[in-house]
């Protein structure tokens, strides 16, 4: 994924299930753009609670966002 330092993440698709995941990896709260998968739902039980609005979410130090997906939401990952 095309993301700036110092967030990191993935996506993961399994039976037709599609998991966003993001990670902070700064000493400092980190703002991430999910406007390419509007739609996508919070995973309340992954023990991380970022301030989500609607053109993104703030990560906290060291933070982690993982939220569903919907299976049509397919916007372009960087390969590496």
């Amino acid at each position: 994924m095309d993301l700036p330092q110092p967030l990191v993440g993935f996506i993961r698709d399994w039976r037709g299930e599609r998991l966003l995941a993001l990670f902070n990896l700064a000493e400092t709260p980190q703002r991430a753009n999910l406007t390419p998968w509007p739609g996508l739902r919070a995973v309340p039980a992954s023990g991380f609670e970022p301030d989500i609005d609607e053109d993104g979410a703030m990560l906290a130090p060291f933070g982690a966002l993982f939220a569903q997906l919907h299976s049509a939401e397919r916007p372009a990952l960087m390969e590496a």
